[in-house]
């Protein structure tokens, strides 16, 4: 079983001191899905931000095939790091290692759960570009 608290112990002071973490020590680093998502789960319970949303990965076989995954991936969107456009991003340079745009959409509700797959009629999305800044503090 995973260390899930020293690893999100090790994670959130490496994103607070924009430093840079190789490999997580033994007994922290997750061997399973499960065991990321409890780190996963201790970075949600240890931080004090708002969650805001949740961002899906890994949506197609070919992702899936390159991660070693049979399965999407979800991660937490925190309210602090969400930037409304238009907007400036004051990053230092070496910082900022580029950019991606993915979709975000926005949900006026929550989807029933189970009623997946879901269409456009039972679902009302708001749909925009979602640039991400994708920040390397070594900038390598």
């Amino acid at each position: 079983m995973v260390d899930a608290e020293k690893a999100a112990a090790l994670l959130i002071a490496a994103r607070r001191d924009g430093a840079r973490i190789d490999a997580l020590p033994a007994g922290a680093e997750p061997a399973t899905l499960d065991d990321a998502y409890a780190i996963q789960d201790a970075i949600i319970a240890a931080i004090d931000a708002p969650l805001a949303g949740w961002k899906v990965a890994l949506t197609n076989d070919e992702a899936q095939r390159r991660a070693e995954a049979d399965e999407p991936a979800a991660g937490p969107l925190f309210a602090p790091f969400i930037y409304m456009s238009p907007n400036i991003i004051n990053r230092d340079a070496d910082s900022v290692s580029g950019f991606e745009c993915e979709f975000a959409v926005r949900l006026s509700a929550d989807l029933p759960a189970g009623g997946a797959p879901y269409d456009t009629a039972s679902s009302p999305p708001y749909t925009d570009p979602d640039p991400n800044v994708i920040g390397d503090p070594n900038n390598s």
